[in-house]
């Protein structure tokens, strides 16, 4: 499936010579009591468990697909390519590629990332730039720890630089329990958050999946 999404979104690309589109993503599975989650870039996936006899806990799932940290390094500058830290960025680090000074000397707008892996950015791809997900599987019945999931929250970094784990899986249930969307509520809580901080919003999309009770398999048990 992200094999496809790539070489669709590349050919997308090449029709306008958007060389630098980019897009992160966080995908979910369910079957039965598997919860297999993938994703790219810092786009998270956060899950809400307990709630019923204890209290609701956030958990985050994914790890963000960072350029400073170890393996991404690694990938990166063995591709040639390079990280560097931007200070009008807060000191925070970016991909960019092997060509990129000789590029802007001659004029170009060479792109620089926050995150080492998305769909997507031809031209940092020879550089390290990955479409390979980070994969994790969880078994939701055979998994004691797993079996009150209440809650996944799947969002853009614009929901996770603003709200906590654990904050997003309390406005989410506060939402559920009064009949609105969690997902709604969670946009709201982050615009007004930096509204009040008198901060400039970053996008945001945000899904929330909302689960019955997880059952225990009869042979787990």
């Amino acid at each position: 499936m992200y094999r496809s999404v790539v070489e669709s979104l590349l050919q997308r690309c090449a029709k306008s010579a958007q060389h630098y589109a980019t897009c992160t993503s966080v995908t979910a599975l369910v079957v039965g009591d598997l919860l297999v989650v993938g994703h790219l870039g810092d786009s998270r996936i956060v899950l809400g468990k307990g709630g019923v006899t204890t209290d609701l806990v956030g958990e985050q799932l994914t790890i963000d697909h960072k350029p400073d940290s170890e393996a991404e390094r690694a990938r990166i500058e063995q591709c040639g390519g390079c990280v560097e830290r931007l200070q009008k960025h807060s000191n925070k680090a970016f991909i960019r590629g092997g060509d990129f000074l000789m590029r802007k000397a001659l004029g170009e707008h060479p792109m620089q990332l926050q995150y080492s892996r998305a769909f997507g950015a031809k031209d940092l791809k020879i550089f390290g730039l990955s479409n390979i997900p980070d994969i994790k599987i969880i078994r939701m019945g055979r998994d004691s720890a797993y079996r009150h999931t209440r809650f996944l929250i799947l969002a853009s970094d614009g929901l996770w630089d603003v709200l906590s784990a654990q904050a997003a899986v309390e406005i989410a249930q506060a939402a559920c329990e009064k009949g609105l969307s969690p997902s709604e509520e969670l946009v709201k809580a982050v615009l007004t958050e930096q509204s009040n901080r008198k901060a400039r919003a970053d996008n945001i999309t945000a899904v929330v999946v909302q689960f019955d009770r997880v059952k225990a398999r009869q042979s787990d048990l």
